[in-house]
């Protein structure tokens, strides 16, 4: 999908694939076909689109030699449904100065891009709970372990203490007072 256009932004020549492009945008030919002005239809398109604005900016620039090429990734609706292309921009020397625009269809990318992230999004998931199952694990074995471990130690020392009876004092009062709370 490959337009060249002067550096007054008017097409002077296209591939087959921008033909086919612009019948499966819907676009009429005399807008992005040989002689029709890309810049204009970027212009009028920037009112409305925030794309059309970024293309339209990048083109200029490389136009007027303040970017040495320009790259942006955009969606388009086709008839065929959602796309995403990749658009450049890179000046040329053939018969005084040139422009080449291509649009190259990157939606399989992008969807590969999306499967990539939503696996490892489910990876990260699986990950936390995992986490939060060993906490929960080591949070049962810490509070097991010192319930027992406090039981046999309450369970001991009133053990000591009726062996001690006869010598009740202010230290059997304390360790009673400690048991029972």
């Amino acid at each position: 999908r490959i337009a060249l256009i002067d550096p007054d932004g008017y097409i002077v020549g296209v591939n087959n694939k921008w033909l086919a492009l612009a019948e499966q945008t819907g676009v009429a030919l005399d807008r992005v076909g040989i002689g029709a002005n890309y810049l204009d239809v970027c212009r009028q398109a920037s009112s409305s689109c925030a794309d059309a604005r970024e293309a339209f900016g990048g083109i200029r620039s490389v136009l007027k030699g303040k970017l040495q090429s320009f790259t942006m990734d955009y969606s388009c609706e086709l008839r065929s449904g959602l796309r995403y292309f990749r658009m450049g921009v890179t000046p040329i020397r053939c018969e005084g100065p040139r422009f080449v625009i291509a649009h190259t269809d990157i939606t399989q990318l992008r969807l590969s891009k999306e499967k990539s992230l939503k696996r490892l999004q489910k990876f990260a998931r699986c990950l936390i709970n995992a986490q939060e199952e060993e906490r929960e694990r080591i949070a049962r074995e810490i509070h097991d372990d010192l319930g027992n471990r406090i039981a046999l130690l309450s369970f001991s020392v009133r053990r000591i203490m009726n062996q001690r009876t006869r010598h009740s004092g202010p230290r059997m009062d304390a360790l009673n007072q400690i048991i029972d709370n």
